[in-house]
């Protein structure tokens, strides 16, 4: 039998991801993770694709783009602290996150 090999996406560990909820984030084991592209700041709200796909208006055009703000966290546990970056649309529910630099 062959080994199968899976490429994983990169994500915080599982125990950040369940403790999302309590900051706000609207079911984040259920819903997608996308890395943040490098342009997006902390503070100022940028917009999430899913305006592509959904709402679309007379002629095909999109009704609004989705505002996504983006705060700085930082989870401790124990003697481990890690500091994410992380914003939710709203429409979509998918979380923007990364590392701080």
């Amino acid at each position: 039998m062959n080994p199968i090999f899976l490429t994983l996406p990169d994500l915080p560990n599982h125990g950040i991801i369940e403790a999302c909820h309590k900051i706000g984030l609207d079911r984040p084991l259920d819903n997608p993770w996308v890395t943040l592209p490098k342009s997006w700041t902390i503070g100022s709200p940028h917009s999430c694709d899913c305006y592509k796909h959904y709402g679309r208006g007379l002629n095909g055009r999109c009704y609004l783009k989705v505002e996504v703000p983006i705060k700085a966290y930082r989870f401790v546990d124990r003697d481990d602290e890690t500091r994410l970056n992380l914003g939710q649309c709203l429409r979509c529910r998918t979380i923007y996150w990364n590392e701080p630099a």
